[in-house]
């Protein structure tokens, strides 16, 4: 069987300059081709739950480390550290083409069973 193969061009740069999504609860700029200053903005967090739990919620602000764009756009990051006992986690992935920012989504895991899952686009501004 054969397969036919087609090149396809790299997908668009994306524009330097400040992006937010619709809702603005996220914001970065991107420089260089980088994604800069990240920042999540009033996240609900969850935190609990589980077997005879009751989950609680708390609105919490949080940011991102500065991440590359690879040329066919899709960033991929994510980051672990450790303060004290405790470990935490946050991953940002998403598709950064031209003046948007599609299929994106914000992880942060906690200890204590403590979450943020939030999924969003994102425009230059």
């Amino acid at each position: 069987r054969t397969v036919k193969v087609k090149a396809v061009k790299a997908p668009a740069k994306p524009s330097v300059g400040k992006w937010r999504s619709k809702d603005k609860s996220f914001t970065f700029t991107v420089k260089n081709g980088k994604v800069t200053k990240f920042r999540g903005i009033r996240l609900r967090m969850s935190c609990g739950g589980g077997l005879n739990g009751y989950t609680t919620y708390r609105t919490v602000n949080l940011a991102f480390p500065t991440v590359k764009v690879p040329k066919h756009g899709y960033v991929e990051a994510s980051k672990k550290w450790r303060q004290g006992n405790s470990w935490y986690s946050a991953s940002l992935s998403g598709r950064v083409v031209g003046k948007k920012m599609t299929q994106a989504k914000f992880t942060y895991f906690t200890a204590g069973n403590c979450s943020v899952v939030d999924r969003f686009t994102a425009r230059r501004r």
